[in-house]
């Protein structure tokens, strides 16, 4: 059932008009707040469940999409929903690249007052696999079982267990990985249960550092 009033958990249809600089798709409530969904994109048609409320503006999550942006793609990683790390993925790299100029602008001129020109956004060679130096969260469960990656979309305190699946370290951050992974064996396991600990690989060449 579609509500009337902004309230948590309420259904509301909205069109998305932007995307935040925190990836976010931003559109209006009936009612004149602003709501941040993430995992839309600019011309999508939505449903959505309200979650946070303030007076100005709310969050919500994505229920249903009942009609996709023209420009719309298939996300490349299979964890991109449920993940807290990359935002954009639903969209091309070219609207990427607009979109981060446009927050850049946003951030000098409407933020920091600052009067400059609208930035030129370069594209990267390679939009996938670049990165020399990634961040993982380990946390043991009850029962001692040990995840390891990201945290999830909307919940910091819950981690998503990522293999090698991440598209965006150099390929040999992803075979470190998934070869740490592998052989860390009753040390991991070891780890305070709950608590979260925060593993950092860094690569030059074919050198990894842990």
């Amino acid at each position: 059932m579609i509500e009337t009033a902004a309230v948590r958990d309420a259904l509301f249809d909205v069109r998305i008009r932007a995307i935040a600089s925190n990836g976010s798709g931003v559109a209006d409530l009936p009612d004149g707040r602003v709501v941040f969904v993430p995992r839309t994109a600019p011309g999508d048609h939505a449903r959505v469940r309200l979650g946070k409320v303030k007076r100005k503006w709310a969050q919500a999550s994505l229920v249903e999409l009942l009609e996709h942006a023209s420009n719309r793609v298939d996300a490349p990683c299979r964890l991109f929903e449920v993940c807290g790390g990359c935002s954009l993925q639903h969209l091309p790299y070219d609207a990427h690249l607009e979109w981060k100029g446009r927050f850049v602008y946003d951030a000098m001129t409407r933020i920091g007052g600052v009067r400059v020109d609208p930035p030129e956004v370069l594209p990267s060679p390679k939009p996938y696999g670049y990165r020399n130096r990634v961040s993982y969260s380990m946390r043991r469960l009850r029962g001692g079982r040990v995840v390891a990656g990201f945290h999830a979309l909307g919940r910091p305190a819950h981690v998503i267990e990522v293999e090698s699946e991440c598209l965006l370290p150099e390929p040999v951050l992803r075979t470190a990985w998934s070869e740490l992974r592998a052989h860390w064996g009753s040390g991991a396991r070891r780890l305070p249960s709950g608590g979260n600990l925060r593993l950092t690989l860094r690569c030059a060449g074919d050198l990894v550092a842990l």
